[in-house]
């Protein structure tokens, strides 16, 4: 009887372990099998936190599209290497079109969290607060003094929170 106890703990307790692995997936894919592709930022929301009082001190929301100078595509690729790329726009002085890469990437995700290496040094992580065939969203939180025009004092430290949304290009 005894034996059979054990048994059905460890039973149990491999349901239980597999069971916690579906939360990575979505609709039948994984997280890594549905990020691979290129995206376009859409939208950013920006929330500013006071860092002594928790306080929302900002929200502004900006929208990009795929003419608006300040957009970029994330691309993810099958074998872990990623790229940040502004869109297209014509070179200088030409009528032709060129793209900038502004960063080499490695990736992985573990369960919802994308984690970004720069080839440079340093690593990010994202909570992947949104993931589907067409749509992506990832979270970036950090500590920081606010640029000039956001009217808040430049010289206070305030926590971000900045929620980006991409669609698949």
């Amino acid at each position: 009887m005894r034996n059979l106890t054990y048994l059905s703990l460890i039973l149990f307790f491999a349901c239980a372990l597999f069971s916690c692995k579906k939360s990575e997936i979505i609709g039948g894919k994984s997280h890594a099998a549905l990020i691979t592709g290129k995206w376009l930022a859409y939208q950013q929301h920006t929330m500013i936190y006071d860092l002594n009082t928790a306080d929302l001190v900002k929200d502004t929301t900006m929208l990009f599209s795929s003419t608006n100078p300040k957009a970029w595509y994330e691309i993810f690729n099958n074998d872990g290497s990623a790229y940040i790329t502004t869109i297209p726009h014509k070179v200088a002085g030409s009528s032709v079109y060129g793209t900038d890469t502004t960063s080499y990437l490695h990736y992985t995700i573990l369960g919802s969290v994308l984690t970004i290496k720069q080839n440079g040094g340093g690593s990010e992580t994202k909570p992947i607060i949104r993931l589907t065939d067409m749509d992506l969203g990832l979270e970036t939180i950090f500590q920081s003094n606010p640029q000039p025009g956001w009217g808040l004092d430049v010289n206070t430290s305030y926590k971000y929170i900045v929620d980006t949304y991409y669609s698949r290009q």
